[in-house]
């Protein structure tokens, strides 16, 4: 029996639960969660008869199951935060500096931007590509590999970017555009590019979204409950050029020719990772050959760098690539959801306590340390910290990006936010300090 389409009727009936029980709220992860699953259904959907669809009971119990824990989970910690809402109102300023006064964080960051491309078209030279075919070709060698000091200055030029989105969104949002905030933001695209890491792209695009959501509402007393449709438009825009942008990127961070037309190109990366998912259910044989520490597959990076660093004896790897031959063409990747690491490391009851735990984590920072918390310089740390992560919740349709991003360089990295963000608010202005209820009036 194909259980697609009840699965597709299911996702349906999920997400308009949750969009009823959290009011609406287009941040709520479960509803963002059901959303991207619900797009991926019918990805597959529009792909029915090129790859021969057919869903098993088991993906259907997993992907359903999961879904309806991630709403019981965040219903749970809402309601919870909700007793400890915290109303208090608290000063805070906007964080206003001068061009000359940032001119340090800049040359830092091109600096940065040159050395990382200097050592990409190095590696690429190495293997012999020449050109920005080269970029996709540094990604995926087995040959050569982006470390050290260049991947440093890699994610300097990254991290320091999210900054200044909020530097910048914080001002434009309360009437002060200062565009020349986001010269530190496009060094960062311009890195992510050279990187050949698309989804990166992404995630500054989710952490600008869920940062000017959060400050329009708080300035507006929390009263904006649903988003406005001049909103909506505006987000659909960006995510219609994100989309187009990604397309035409195609060949460069692949090395390689593409010639796949833009819709079969995109509901193939937003459809695939789900339907793929169940055939490795129906036959994971080979899908990971690395050694098996506890929970390898879903917390790669970090056994990776244990390994490097010596840690550790042998090291991990990330999941095989599964094909599926159609009729006239295969059908193949190697991203199978945000279920799919921890199902193969702990099994069904240890996948649904990962993703209890994972969602759990999320809705608490969310509810207790931002919606129900008002607006202040330190509270807004909570939120650049929550946006840059954000994106984790928006892309669980296709990987579980704890094999990403939970890796000790991270800590790091957050200190260095906390820093830098600490630093830009030294830097300003303290004659612009602003009561915080005149703020959200």
């Amino acid at each position: 029996m194909n259980y697609f389409f009840l699965l597709f009727f299911c996702i349906i009936f999920i997400f308009c639960i949750s969009f009823f029980l959290f009011n609406g709220d287009i941040l709520s992860p479960s509803i963002i969660t059901s959303f991207m699953f619900l797009l991926a259904v019918y990805s597959i959907y529009i792909n029915f008869n090129k790859w021969n669809v057919n869903l098993s009971i088991d993906t259907f119990l997993i992907v359903s199951i999961g879904l309806t824990v991630i709403v019981v989970v965040e219903l749970f910690f809402k309601y919870l935060c909700q007793r400890n809402k915290d109303e208090t109102n608290e000063d805070f300023f906007i964080p206003t500096i001068p061009l000359y006064k940032l001119k340090k964080i800049y040359l830092l960051c091109f600096l940065s931007l040159f050395l990382f491309t200097k050592s990409v078209f190095e590696l690429a030279n190495q293997i012999g590509v020449t050109g920005l075919l080269g970029i996709g070709a540094v990604k995926d060698s087995t040959q050569v590999n982006i470390r050290g000091i260049p991947l440093i200055a890699f994610d300097l030029c990254f991290y320091t970017g999210f900054v200044f989105i909020y530097l910048f969104l914080v001002n434009y949002i309360y009437g002060k555009k200062k565009f020349d905030y986001l010269i530190p933001v496009c060094v960062g695209i311009i890195a992510v590019v050279v990187r050949g890491a698309r989804i990166l792209l992404l995630q500054y695009i989710t952490s600008g979204i869920f940062i000017t959501i959060i400050l329009i509402s708080k300035k507006n007393n929390n009263k904006m409950k649903k988003i406005s449709f001049k909103m909506l438009m505006k987000i659909i825009i960006i995510i219609i050029l994100f989309l187009i942008l990604f397309y035409n990127l195609r060949e460069i961070v692949k090395g390689r020719k593409n010639d796949t037309i833009f819709i079969d190109y995109i509901t193939y990366y937003v459809g695939s990772p789900l339907y793929l998912f169940d055939k490795v259910i129906e036959d994971s044989t080979d899908i990971y050959l690395g050694h098996k520490y506890f929970g390898a597959c879903t917390f790669t990076n970090f056994y990776q760098t244990l390994y490097h660093l010596k840690v550790l004896k042998y090291n991990v790897s990330g999941l095989s690539f599964k094909t599926i031959v159609l009729k006239d063409r295969k059908l193949s990747g190697n991203e199978f959801t945000i279920f799919m690491r921890p199902y193969i490391d702990f099994g069904f009851l240890g996948m649904i306590i990962f993703i209890a735990a994972f969602y759990g984590f999320f809705s608490y920072i969310y509810y207790r340390k931002i919606l129900y918390k008002p607006i202040s310089t330190k509270n807004n740390l909570w939120l650049l910290y929550y946006s840059i992560f954000f994106y984790q919740i928006v892309m669980s349709f296709y990987l579980c990006f704890t094999c990403q991003d939970f890796r000790p360089q991270i800590i790091f990295f957050l200190i260095y936010i906390f820093l830098l963000y600490k630093y830009i608010y030294k830097l300003s202005d303290k004659e612009k300090k602003l009561d915080g209820e005149k703020n959200t009036k």
